[in-house]
């Protein structure tokens, strides 16, 4: 026995957590101290992520006598 599948699947705006990026400063070039992951003001969210999925996937089937079986299967 032989079976062919096509998968497709879209998804559109998923939430996405980024950080704001600190300029550093002009003299120094150097980063200001004290952004640590907790910072409020420091994310954002947006909903501009996107996911598309394509995929082909076959198996194969043999059954021999004495219930003995082969499988392959492969996306």
């Amino acid at each position: 026995m032989t079976e062919i599948g096509y998968v497709r699947t879209d998804g559109r705006d998923f939430p996405c957590i980024g950080r704001f990026l600190r300029r550093s400063t002009d003299q120094t070039g150097a980063r200001p101290q004290g952004w640590n992951l907790g910072s409020p003001g420091g994310f954002y969210v947006d909903s501009g992520q996107t996911m598309d999925y394509n995929g082909l996937q076959a198996s194969l089937r043999k059954r021999f006598s004495n219930d003995f079986q082969f499988d392959f299967h492969s996306r």
